[in-house]
């Protein structure tokens, strides 16, 4: 078992047991080498980063290629593509064809992209399929029944888009401090005012909503 400086045994960050297999990061910190790949193939948050206390510090990319296989590695930087997307809303969306994974920047009411993948017209300003001669408003009244009965739907189960991507979300319990699936954006449930950390939610609901919700 590896021993540090001070004669106390090393843990693994991720099994917090002693190091087996020992692969040493950058920044120093060792890991079982198992439990490493394991911390990089189920990756769901980027840039990975040490879980060493009071570390942090992002895996160089030499680490995951020298890990994961190429076919794992492509995979994970597909992951962490799309995440880096979905956390920029405002800057990237995807193309609304099903199965074209295209990519385009929002754009104004009344223009007219088409998508370099699947070729289809694309409205930028609400990111559906181009619907000349329509507002974006008058595109969701006379959309089709199925979608007139979603927003009947949403409207009776107060389901709400999220402020920043969005993207619906359904509030099934718990208190106002929600945080978008997919944007990950933290927002209060009561008046739907975003905040760049979750903690600073909590002094907000209790001021103005008169309590955190529960």
């Amino acid at each position: 078992m590896p021993v540090a400086h001070g004669g106390s045994a090393i843990d693994c960050p991720v099994c917090m047991c002693g190091v087996d297999d020992a692969v040493v990061l950058p920044c120093s910190h060792q890991y079982c080498g198992p439990c490493l790949d394991l911390l990089l193939e189920s990756a769901s948050a980027f840039p990975i980063a040490c879980l060493a206390a009071e570390c942090g510090a992002p895996l160089h990319l030499s680490v995951l290629r020298a890990r994961l296989s190429t076919v794992q590695l492509d995979a994970l930087l597909d992951k962490a593509g799309k995440a880096h997307i979905d956390a920029h809303p405002n800057e990237f969306r995807f193309c609304p064809t099903a199965d074209c994974a295209h990519v385009y920047r929002p754009g104004p009411e009344g223009a007219v992209l088409r998508c370099s993948g699947c070729l289809a017209d694309v409205c930028p300003a609400c990111h559906v399929a181009a619907h000349p001669g329509l507002t974006c408003a008058e595109r969701r009244e006379e959309s089709d029944p199925a979608e007139r009965a979603y927003r009947s739907w949403k409207r009776e189960n107060e389901v709400k888009p999220c402020p920043r991507c969005g993207v619906d979300i359904q509030k099934s319990s718990g208190c106002n401090h929600m945080t978008c699936a997919v944007c990950k954006t933290h927002m209060c449930w009561v008046c739907m005012k975003t905040f760049e950390r979750g903690g600073v939610i909590y002094d907000h609901m209790t001021r103005a909503h008169g309590g955190i919700g529960v």
